[in-house]
């Protein structure tokens, strides 16, 4: 084999088996309705991101850690962060705050 040619059967995951690196199935449906039209309700439609795609990219930050949200939410004032802060309060939610990783 040649030293630049790819080998096919090398790439991806070895065998069948469930890997640590996948998203649960209820990640995988991306956010629940209803927390969903709340969160739209005090940021609007596209503050909100919950799709499974915007779940994983949401999921790390510089740490090596991995902690995948239900949701996550890109608020554009202070107000729209109190009203946020306020909802978790009040849902008895969790939130953590990240920068934004693509900038």
């Amino acid at each position: 084999m040649a030293l630049l040619q790819p080998n096919v059967e090398e790439i991806g995951h070895p065998g069948d088996s469930e890997y640590d690196d996948r998203v649960s199935d209820e990640v995988a449906k991306g956010t629940p309705a209803g927390l969903r039209k709340a969160l739209v309700g005090l940021v609007g439609e596209e503050q909100v991101h919950g799709r499974t795609i915007d779940l994983v990219r949401y999921a790390t930050d510089a740490s090596r850690y991995r902690m995948v949200p239900q949701v996550a939410v890109t608020p554009r004032t202070v107000d729209e962060v109190v009203a946020l802060l306020r909802f978790c309060r009040e849902q008895g939610r969790h939130a953590t705050l990240r920068a934004d990783p693509l900038g």
